[in-house]
């Protein structure tokens, strides 16, 4: 269902819709996100500040929100929300989006302790740099600027981490299969991040 997700009535219609189709939801996957800028502290506005909170934190409460509700009612179910690496160190240039993961990961223990007593499991995955397809383009676009190989780039990014690798999309979906069938993995923020935060 395609929605706004910094809007509350945008969230609760897309809900409203999805329960027309199915009775019960066992899983949810909150994966909305992104830094959307880099800029210097100096240089953030605060309208700048509060549009990286709103698609960040804001949407991970909203759709967490009304997930929990239904999951109330049914008693139970398991939810995961996508933190950040930058939640837990910050990086230059990405401070409004460090402040909105770091806020994600508190938003994690609240619905995990206050979620335990209806069967409610809710973890975070904290992940490093993904290579997804929007930062393919993005690193693609960076050799062609500053006229190095994309396979420079590339390698600056997997030095980031000890283990010298670049993390795809696919390596985090067993992560994501366990955190929604688990029933004892209980409020964690889990990193994949070949030990970024380590070094």
């Amino acid at each position: 269902m395609e929605c706004d997700y910094t809007s509350e009535s945008s969230i609760i219609e897309a809900f409203n819709e999805v329960k027309l189709l199915t009775p019960k939801i066992d899983g949810l996957i909150i994966f909305v996100g992104g830094s959307l800028f880099s800029k210097t502290i100096d240089d953030i506005s605060y309208s700048d500040f509060r549009q990286v909170l709103a698609v960040n934190l804001d949407s991970t409460f909203l759709i967490g929100r009304e997930g929990y509700i239904w999951m109330k009612e049914q008693n139970g179910g398991n939810i995961v929300f996508f933190g950040s690496t930058t939640g837990l160190r910050p990086t230059i240039k990405k401070m409004p989006y460090g402040v909105a993961k770091a806020a994600v990961h508190n938003l994690t223990l609240s619905f995990a302790q206050e979620g335990a007593e209806h069967n409610i499991v809710t973890n975070a995955i904290a992940p490093g740099y993904v290579m997804t397809d929007r930062h393919i383009d993005e690193l693609k676009y960076k050799a062609k600027e500053t006229e190095v190989s994309y396979e420079n780039v590339l390698n600056k990014i997997k030095n980031k981490n000890p283990m010298k690798q670049s993390l795809d999309p696919e390596d985090i979906y067993p992560l994501i299969k366990l955190l929604l069938t688990t029933n004892h993995i209980q409020g964690q923020i889990i990193r994949i991040d070949s030990g970024q935060v380590l070094g």
